[in-house]
């Protein structure tokens, strides 16, 4: 926002320089049309400036809002977290029971003779 409004203060400068060289060429038409745009520009580049800082003092705020909560510590997990690591855990107590399935079952099928 604050580069709109250099481009509409050069803006400005521009119309305002050609608003002098219109009077100085003795067209009073033109230089009226040309100071014209040169005050729509200044006023533009004003009304950014101003936003600008607005939104500047507004992200101040905010930060110093979320700083603090920042400074307590690791969150809680959100649902979908907790929702996620209980599947996780179901996943691996389902492979751990299976394992322990195929392990008996290739105790049972050994020969106690075999080392």
């Amino acid at each position: 926002m604050r580069r709109q409004a250099v481009r509409e203060a050069q803006a400005s400068d521009m119309w305002t320089r050609r608003e002098a060289l219109a009077r100085e060429r003795g067209m009073p038409d033109l230089a009226e049309g040309a100071r014209t745009r040169a005050e729509r520009h200044a006023r533009m580049a004003r009304i950014l400036e101003q936003r600008a800082d607005e939104m500047r003092i507004e992200i101040e705020r905010l930060r110093r809002t979320v700083a603090p909560a920042r400074s307590v510590g690791r969150s809680p997990p959100t649902d979908g977290d907790l929702e996620a690591r209980l599947n996780d855990l179901e996943i691996e107590r389902e492979i751990e029971a299976i394992r322990s399935r195929l392990l008996a079952r290739r105790a049972e099928n050994r020969d106690p003779n075999e080392p």
